[in-house]
């Protein structure tokens, strides 16, 4: 009689593995600034240059692309407004417009948008209200002048950012109410600024349970 006896051993070797994601991310700066000093550019959109009280040459609207019209209101007049500027508060681009303004300096910049709502047609909070994009940064996504600076007055919202990019854009987008509209815009350079940056890191882990299994067969033949 003869026995025999077969043993398997099958085994699993653990592993572990771990990925590190590095997320990089632009940090504004923001820094006092004298807006006395000349601009890069000063637009009357919709509207004829002109020199304002202050002395201040505005120019022809430019720079814009998309579907927004042109259109003057001399007839109105903004309270507080001196008669000279009522041409800039006056004047105004309607709908979706993107305009976009050369720049070849990096660094830290201050955008002036000027507004006036003066429709009737959007006298009171909620008929117009849209969208404000400027240098690819998110100013405000649902503007609403006559709910924040009132209906027939001058409104002025200045933006701060470090730019990093040929060309800085000024979008104005609808969202469904009403057209947006602009009467005037500013930029000025306020300097080299280092681009600084935040970094984020995720872990993550991966790992294998070791396992070991083991057969045994007994096989058993007899001679006569």
């Amino acid at each position: 009689t003869t026995t025999t006896t077969t043993t398997t051993t099958t085994t699993t070797t653990s592993t572990s593995t771990t990925t590190l994601t590095t997320t990089t991310m632009p940090t504004t700066t923001t820094v006092p600034f004298n807006f006395s000093q000349a601009a890069l550019y000063r637009i009357n959109c919709g509207g004829l240059g002109f020199t304002d009280s202050r002395g201040r040459v505005w120019a022809t609207d430019n720079f814009y692309a998309g579907l927004g019209r042109a259109s003057q209101d001399p007839k109105n007049v903004v309270p507080n407004v001196t008669t000279v500027d009522q041409q800039l508060y006056n004047s105004r681009r309607t709908g979706n417009v993107t305009y976009t303004f050369p720049t070849t300096a990096f660094g830290l910049y201050f955008v002036r948008l000027y507004f006036s709502e003066q429709s009737p047609a959007a006298s009171r909070a909620g008929l117009r209200v849209f969208q404000v994009t400027v240098g690819g940064q998110m100013v405000n996504p649902a503007l609403d002048l006559v709910q924040v600076y009132g209906y027939m007055t001058a409104a002025v919202l200045t933006v701060t950012l470090t730019h990093y990019t040929s060309g800085l854009a000024v979008v104005l987008s609808s969202i469904g109410m009403g057209d947006p509209i602009i009467s005037g815009i500013e930029v000025f350079y306020g300097g080299f600024v280092p681009q600084t940056t935040t970094t984020r890191t995720t872990t993550t882990t991966t790992s294998t349970t070791s396992t070991t299994t083991t057969r045994t067969s007994t096989s058993t033949s007899t001679s006569t």
